[in-house]
């Protein structure tokens, strides 16, 4: 699959410059109607885009074309000898964004995921399960796909093979599996627990406004004795 996707992304490369290529010649064709007057009436955009329109377009192209050449987990496992560093989360926060600090006083805004492998792609591999629904395979940790028969069994033994586990908090499922195997594998010593950034109200269906503000109460309450003490 991953093969034939890169054949038809590269056509798509080389359609897009050929077609490039053939409207600058055209421009530069003196006797030639003006092309920007064309294209504006015809399509009411921008001039700007007859000329960066197809360098995004292949640089696009390209940003997809790399992310086919991205290595499995499987096959990152077999020439890095380090413990691995798995992730553990639901396929529908493979979307999450944050701002990351840059040098320069910069920032920029990434994959949470993205962020989360950048540092820990220095400790160790960084894995995860990959959903079956990925057409090209996502950015952040090496993945390995699984049907829905054999997943538990891969996902088990790395809980037990790994460094850390992240484990990123939410209400699937598979999540609810995945704790109870660390709970009963005897392995939340070495999981790091992580709320999903930009929480949304779905995320945590059991958690009523009635029960954050019974909690929100506690903690006042609690912080404020600590304070008088």
């Amino acid at each position: 699959m991953s093969g034939l996707l890169r054949i038809i992304l590269w056509i798509l490369i080389v359609i897009v410059a050929l077609v490039s290529i053939a409207f600058t010649i055209y421009m530069a064709n003196p006797s030639s109607p003006n092309p920007v007057r064309i294209f504006k009436l015809i399509f009411g955009a921008p001039a700007e885009l007859i000329v960066g329109g197809p360098a995004a377009m292949i640089a696009f192209l390209l940003f997809l074309l790399a992310r086919t050449r991205k290595k499995s987990a499987d096959h990152l496992l077999e020439y890095d000898q380090r413990p691995p560093i798995l992730f553990l989360r639901s396929f529908k926060d493979d979307d999450r964004k944050i701002w990351m600090a840059r040098q320069g006083g910069d920032r920029s805004l990434v994959g949470f995921e993205d962020a989360l492998s950048e540092i820990f792609f220095r400790i160790g591999p960084f894995i995860a399960l990959g959903s079956g629904q990925d057409l090209i395979p996502q950015l952040g940790a090496a993945r390995t796909y699984r049907d829905d028969t054999v997943w538990q069994a891969k996902a088990k033994h790395w809980m037990k093979d790994a460094t850390w586990i992240l484990y990123m908090l939410g209400s699937t499922e598979s999540l609810k599996w995945e704790i109870a195997q660390i709970t009963l594998d005897k392995l939340v010593g070495k999981t790091i627990f992580l709320f999903p950034p930009n929480v949304r109200e779905d995320d945590f269906p059991w958690v009523t406004k009635a029960r954050l503000k019974k909690r929100r109460t506690e903690l006042e309450s609690f912080f404020t004795d600590v304070c008088e003490y």
